[in-house]
């Protein structure tokens, strides 16, 4: 959250909060009262709030996707159905009310904080999303390659990338032209605003010892 709040998951033990860089931990219960099995990713857009994308009975058959949210730096929590998202493995606020989350490649929107969530759109395969402003958008995983929005995540387009086949690991995006995918052991830029396949450029290597 910052240099000295930290929040983390652990499968079905709930979540723990720090508020002295790491040196004392909080257990937050009512997370297991809420029956949260998995919480997959933590985003805090700034100030006092928290959020997190999770699961209740992970895979049995399909785990239903839930938002929990604090306002207080982690120390209560409020969670939240994510409409019929399922398996949500990452979220992005860009602010204390606009924000996304990708659950098994569906991704939804909302506008209110959380309150409510609405299908956007379906980018096959991935599981990584990150969100620079209010309409530049990419999303990754696995095998998908990557799909890039700029138009707030209503319609996604598949980029020009020379390693689809490989795995994509993580992706982070930079700017509203420069997302940073990790294959393996190596680190690639990708450039270009996230539009269709013919505007795009291919990616470039970074070397590990220009990323230390």
């Amino acid at each position: 959250v910052n240099d000295s709040i930290a929040v983390v998951g652990i499968q079905y033990s709930g979540l723990y909060v720090t508020h002295d860089y790491g040196s004392t931990w909080t257990h937050i219960p009512t997370l297991e009262v809420d029956g949260i099995s998995t919480i997959h990713d933590f985003d805090s857009p700034g100030g006092n709030v928290i959020y997190f994308c999770g699961v209740k009975a992970f895979w049995s058959p399909f785990g239903s996707s839930y938002m929990g949210r604090s306002f207080d730096q982690g120390l209560t929590w409020e969670v939240i159905p994510i409409n019929n998202s399922q398996n949500a493995s990452v979220l992005c606020f860009i602010d204390q009310q606009e924000g996304w989350v990708n659950g098994s490649g569906a991704i939804y929107h909302t506008t209110n904080g959380g309150n409510t969530w609405e299908f956007q759109a379906y980018t096959s395969g991935s599981t990584s999303m990150g969100f620079v402003d209010n309409l530049h958008g990419w999303a990754s995983g696995s095998s998908a390659g990557i799909y890039g929005t700029v138009d707030g995540g209503q319609t996604w387009n598949q980029q020009a990338y020379t390693k689809i086949g490989n795995t994509i690991a993580a992706l982070a995006a930079i700017n509203d032209t420069l997302a940073l995918i990790s294959i393996g052991n190596q680190l690639f830029r990708y450039h270009d605003s996230p539009y269709a396949v013919t505007t795009c450029q291919s990616t470039s290597s970074i070397s590990e010892s220009k990323t230390t």
